[in-house]
């Protein structure tokens, strides 16, 4: 692992120097400021592990210019250990409340000040690894969904292909035994044609995610749609806000929950009717409610790391949505997601 790096702010040069030497004996790389604007400076140009800051200088105190740390999203994260004078609860009160991870009194004892460095940069380490695996397991379980509904798609796609062939070539032969029944026939196979053109499309987006991207959020919703109304007998209503483009990853919610809902009512709905809509209220905001007349379920009866469910409530809290979905057996479904 790579020594971690330690800036010091203090605005007397012996102190810093004095903690410079010793913990670069261990094997820490450290830089040293004497003002906070002078760390403001360094820190623009290399961020550090860890920060040991004094807390009474001049112009900004260390309080102040923790403050301004934990206000930025690029330094809010670097542990924070006070270093200062003042001993009284309240002074200690202070540092924690404005973001500091530890506190420690002057005149510094440094074996005390080496365990409390070492043991909040490992804690600091530990986070980021913490971090790293869940966003890890996050893409991970992302491509899994991929995979999955690509794999649904193309199996689907392969059915469909299957029935157009075989209506295609019994054609000929059904028409010259009764044309009014090839007539049936026609319609299916037009019918089944342009729910394969639905499905294809469909997979060529899971494929090429930045197909999802600056297009219109009611023409895809009504791509999906087609695809259900192609594959299924169940009657779809479309209300459809028009000319709606999000933000590449609130897009990707938006669909994303549009077609784990609607994939969940044609296998499991048992629907006569479904209805669609994407709303903009009166209120501000976007809304997507997806409603069947379903048999419903019991939520309780949905294991709590149910994956599909699990990946739609977890995206829509990373762009700011909520998701809610309201059921009973007996009673249909409606899917609500709101921005």
């Amino acid at each position: 692992m790579p020594a971690a790096n330690i800036l010091i702010v203090d605005d007397t040069p012996f102190n810093n120097e004095v903690l410079k030497i010793g913990l670069s004996a261990h094997g820490y790389k450290i830089d040293t400021a004497l003002s906070a604007e002078d760390a403001e400076a360094k820190l623009a140009r290399t961020l550090p592990d860890l920060i040991l800051l004094d807390v009474l200088m001049p112009h900004i105190n260390g309080y102040e210019f923790c403050e301004k740390l934990k206000s930025s999203f690029t330094t809010r994260d670097i542990p924070v250990i006070f270093m200062s004078a003042l001993h009284e609860t309240v002074d200690k009160l202070r540092g924690f409340a404005v973001g500091g991870v530890d506190y420690l009194t002057k005149p510094l004892e440094f074996d005390e000040v080496l365990v409390r460095v070492r043991t909040h940069l490992t804690l600091y380490q530990q986070r980021r690894e913490i971090e790293r695996l869940y966003a890890q397991a996050s893409e991970l379980a992302t491509l899994h969904e991929r995979q999955r509904i690509a794999r649904d798609l193309h199996d689907s796609l392969n059915q469909s292909l299957f029935s157009i062939n075989s209506i295609a070539e019994a054609l000929p032969r059904i028409f010259a035994k009764n044309p009014a029944k090839a007539v049936q026939y026609a319609q299916q196979l037009a019918a089944l044609t342009r729910g394969a053109q639905a499905e294809m499309r469909a997979l060529l987006l899971e494929l090429r995610q930045d197909a999802l991207e600056g297009t219109d959020l009611a023409d895809l919703l009504r791509q999906l749609c087609g695809i259900f109304a192609a594959n299924s007998v169940v009657e779809l209503t479309l209300d459809l806000a028009e000319g709606v483009v999000l933000p590449p990853q609130t897009q990707t919610v938006f669909y994303r929950v549009a077609q784990e809902a609607l994939n969940n009512v044609a296998r499991h709905a048992q629907a006569a009717q479904v209805d669609v809509s994407l709303l903009r209220p009166d209120t501000g905001g976007l809304e997507l409610i997806i409603k069947d007349d379903g048999r419903g379920f019991d939520p309780a009866s949905i294991p709590a790391d149910h994956f599909g469910v699990r990946i739609m409530h977890e995206r829509a809290a990373a762009v700011g949505a909520s998701l809610v979905v309201n059921t009973l057996p007996g009673h249909g479904t409606t899917v609500r997601l709101k921005l």
